[in-house]
């Protein structure tokens, strides 16, 4: 069977190279107001991010949906996406809609939970109906960062001061408990801090590095 405590091991030992507090990156080559951080095409400018974006590169929107996820976090970095969730009260009609907008393919990915997909080319948009309050979504999720919302008109939906740790180049879990259910989520924790901000660790009495080693028991 899966132990858990694999991925966890692969991460503590990447850990102890790459991890928690952020470093200055090496810009020499590259212009003052600007410096990569990210390999998926990802550039870090100004360290204030907006407080409402323009949805148009999101159309068609649905009029009761709240886009959440990597979306937001990379639309307000200013960086490329491939992969847009939405929540929703209906994702079979705004999948639909959708689809039929952008003369994309639909299909459903668990009916029963209401998840849908649409593929337009390499890009991937899911609607999942949204059951409880967005806050209770938003504090289901692993790290502040990603959770972050827009609602239709732009406006960014913040219950966790995720944006200022974004801004911060901070990488902040929501809860313990959220880390704990998924263990997995501590390779995501790897990756976004060594791709997003460059960490490097700091001491054993980091509340993330301490939570990360209590998943191995």
């Amino acid at each position: 069977g899966f132990h858990r405590a694999k991925p966890i091991g692969i991460m503590l030992a990447l850990a102890g190279r790459m991890p928690f507090a952020p470093t200055q990156p090496d810009t020499r080559h590259l212009t003052p107001d600007t410096f990569f951080l990210y390999p998926c095409s990802m550039l870090w400018r100004k360290p204030k991010l907006a407080n409402k974006l323009d949805m148009t590169q999101f159309m068609p929107i649905p009029s009761d949906g709240y886009l959440v996820g990597g979306a937001v976090r990379d639309a307000l970095l200013g960086a490329s996406f491939k992969d847009i969730d939405w929540l929703v009260a209906d994702p079979e009609k705004s999948a639909r809609a959708t689809a039929k907008f952008l003369n994309g393919s639909v299909f459903p990915l668990d009916e029963e939970r209401g998840h849908w997909r649409v593929m337009l080319g390499e890009e991937v948009r899911d609607y999942i109906r949204l059951d409880t309050e967005l806050e209770t979504n938003l504090q289901g999720r692993d790290f502040t960062i990603n959770a972050l919302a827009l609602s239709p008109d732009g406006r960014v939906i913040d219950v966790l001061n995720g944006k200022h740790d974004l801004e911060s180049r901070q990488i902040r879990m929501v809860s313990k408990e959220n880390l704990y259910a998924d263990p997995l989520r501590a390779l995501r924790a790897v990756r976004f801090a060594s791709c997003l901000f460059g960490y490097h660790p700091k001491h054993s009495s980091d509340p993330m590095m301490d939570a990360l080693k209590g998943l191995r028991a």
